[in-house]
């Protein structure tokens, strides 16, 4: 359904441009579509919850390092289905050297 409507919008967009230009719509190539506008994501100092990725900005660490913490029980992580997050208490915690058990 969303194809169709597309390819419809790029259609009409692209002969109605060729029309105002005086150009045939052979000529004209693809006219770009208007993009939607969607709000930006909320910052990660905001979040309940990190990514692994994100934690390991936030440490300072590199990705393969944070997944290596993770796995052997020095950054606490909850697994949701096949994704792993961190929640922000237990980061800062980790952060201020308190051990991740007195949460």
């Amino acid at each position: 359904m969303k194809r169709a409507l597309r390819i419809e919008f790029e259609r009409e967009s692209v002969s109605a441009a060729a029309s105002a230009d005086g150009l045939s719509a052979r000529v004209r190539t693809r006219k770009s579509e208007p993009r939607l506008s969607a709000s930006p994501p909320a910052p990660v100092a905001e979040c309940q919850t990190y990514t692994v990725d994100e934690a390991a900005k936030i440490l300072g660490i590199s990705r393969n390092c944070a997944y290596d913490a993770v796995r052997r029980g020095e950054i606490p992580a909850i697994r949701l289905g096949r994704r792993l997050v961190v929640a922000r208490k237990a980061l800062e915690l980790l952060l201020v050297g308190a051990p991740p058990d007195s949460r």
